[in-house]
């Protein structure tokens, strides 16, 4: 697949899908490969990197003069009270998309094996390690993966898609899009949400920066921080019951939702809520 000639030869409503799709394939093949000669530690960042990123770069300079703009990098496209209160809804949304994840496991027994997988992973790559691997587990989960897959979806791939869709459309595919990503069936519908808010945030303030801050935030939460308070808090393990999880979604969908419906408030008296499928001489 050359990326170079995704922008002129394919139909603009079938652009970001060949993207996505480009950047998924080379991604697994690559991190596959890597894997096996730098351990999964520098290739994950590799990857991230280098196939993510890259993708997503490559694309952004080889594409036409009436490619649509991308999202800014230049400006943070929030005041810092705004943006403290994405990081809280991130966070917030990042704990519902656990316990969704939770009962997503519990109604479908086969994938509770899936999840266990993920839970060893995250463990190697985190507790099950040596301190310079530990340190490039977080530097790949709370800045790499923020940076790299924002540039990607949010910022190549969303544009796009803003030439053919409307803000909703947008928005919905672009989460599924970034929960396809994942290869995680437990996670999709969990990832898919928070994709969108990532979507959501970048339409509505027409910078990257918000989705990266709460990207990073989110990674940070549940990627670093409660792996190592469920560490500390080692003991005879018992899932929670089918209505104890139904009844922490109820709590965490009203805060999570509850949140993202403030922030939207907010973000409407800013009047930043523009389609940004403009042709620009510009780079981000």
């Amino acid at each position: 697949m050359d990326i170079r000639r995704l922008d002129y030869q394919t139909p603009p409503n079938g652009r970001p899908y060949a993207l996505f799709l480009t950047a998924l394939v080379l991604f697994v093949v690559v991190s596959n490969v890597l894997s096996a000669w730098l351990g999964t530690h520098l290739s994950i960042l590799v990857s991230q990197f280098g196939i993510i990123l890259g993708v997503a770069l490559i694309y952004q300079r080889t594409r036409g003069p009436q490619a649509p703009r991308w999202p800014s990098l230049r400006r943070l496209g929030a005041s810092p009270a705004i943006l403290a209160l994405v990081v809280v809804t991130a966070v917030a949304i990042g704990l519902l998309a656990n316990v969704l994840g939770a009962l997503i496991v519990e109604l479908v027994p086969p994938f509770q094996v899936i999840a266990e997988q993920y839970r060893e992973a995250m463990e190697n790559l985190l507790l099950n390690a040596t301190p310079f691997e530990q340190f490039l587990g977080i530097v790949a989960i709370a800045v790499a993966a923020p940076i790299c897959e924002e540039v990607l979806f949010r910022g190549a791939i969303l544009p796009e898609q803003r030439v053919t869709q409307g803000v909703t459309t947008a928005i919905v595919v672009n989460g599924l899009l970034f929960a396809l990503m994942h290869l995680n069936p437990v996670s999709f519908v969990p990832l898919a949400i928070i994709g969108s808010f990532f979507a959501y945030l970048t339409i509505r303030t027409q910078s990257l920066w918000p989705a990266i801050i709460a990207h990073a935030a989110l990674n940070t939460a549940n990627g670093v921080v409660l792996p190592r308070l469920t560490e500390g808090m080692a003991g005879p393990e018992e899932s929670a019951s089918l209505l104890e999880l139904l009844a922490a979604i109820a709590v965490l969908g009203v805060v999570a939702f509850g949140l993202w419906w403030l922030l939207a408030q907010l973000l409407g008296r800013s009047g930043r809520n523009e389609r940004f499928s403009e042709p620009s001489p510009e780079g981000i």
